[in-house]
């Protein structure tokens, strides 16, 4: 019995960790598309300041 519960606890935490590995990544993705979205807005209105200063 003691073995088995061993072997419960040891799953519940492999897939603990795996499914916090899995959060932290996607957490990451959602914060790059956040800065990669903020660089174009900011890359666009350089680009108009850039063409309104030409004209």
């Amino acid at each position: 019995m003691i073995d088995l519960n061993k072997e419960y606890t040891l799953s519940r935490q492999l897939l603990r960790s795996g499914t916090s590995i899995g959060a932290n990544i996607c957490e990451s993705v959602r914060a790059c598309n956040e800065i990669i979205s903020i660089l174009v807005c900011s890359l666009k209105t350089i680009d108009l300041n850039q063409k309104m200063q030409k004209h």
